[in-house]
């Protein structure tokens, strides 16, 4: 299973554990109910943003839904390098994004 689809994925389970429709969700997040049952099946691109932004819909944790500790793991050295982060969540990541990740991994 690719890295959208485990993502999409955990996002799906939290969402039903809250008793949310997709439809309801995707009006919550402001988009579109086919555009975010495409998050779900992992079959777009999600920014750091919107996890962010579904994350605190679901009242989870960001590391929740990406499983950061699984990054951390990847880069056991410490060494928290964008190709490293890229890699491992599979997503293209501005700079600011990358800062953002590192943030959260020092924490």
């Amino acid at each position: 299973m690719t890295t959208l689809k485990k993502i999409g994925s955990k996002i799906r389970t939290l969402r039903v554990k809250k008793g949310v429709t997709q439809e309801n969700f995707a009006h919550e997040l402001e988009m579109s109910h086919s555009g975010y049952a495409k998050i779900e099946r992992g079959e777009v691109d999600i920014n750091i943003s919107r996890l962010e932004q579904i994350a605190a819909k679901l009242e989870v944790d960001f590391e929740e839904i990406v499983q950061i500790n699984e990054v951390k793991t990847f880069v056991s050295n410490g060494d928290y390098s964008a190709i490293g982060i890229s890699a491992t969540i599979n997503f293209h990541l501005s700079k600011e994004e990358v800062e953002s990740i590192k943030k959260k991994l020092k924490e």
